[in-house]
């Protein structure tokens, strides 16, 4: 009888992305902002036609470009000069 051992290891992550999965990874940004600004800054090989991403790279990018959590009551709002809506002094009784 021939059985397959139980696989008991962590699953495999790719090490590789294809550009429409590359774009999902990435939050689902569009192809258009992928190639224009987010791929000039990932390591990608080719095979071939194809283009992968190297899925480290982004993951060191998304890591790069997190900022840390606040805690919500220490944040202020950002000092602004209040506008008038109208002018009262101008208003006739």
């Amino acid at each position: 009888m021939n059985t397959k051992p139980a696989f008991t290891g962590t699953p495999l992550k790719p090490a590789l992305a294809s550009i429409p999965n590359a774009c999902n990874y990435m939050g689902g940004v569009s192809r258009a902002k992928f190639y224009a600004d987010i791929l000039p800054l990932l390591e990608t090989v080719h095979f071939g036609k194809r283009h992968f991403v190297v899925v480290e790279s982004m993951d060191r990018l998304i890591a790069a470009k997190t900022t840390p959590n606040q805690d919500p009551m220490t944040i202020l709002p950002a000092e602004r000069p209040v506008k008038p809506i109208h002018n009262l002094t101008s208003c006739r009784s």
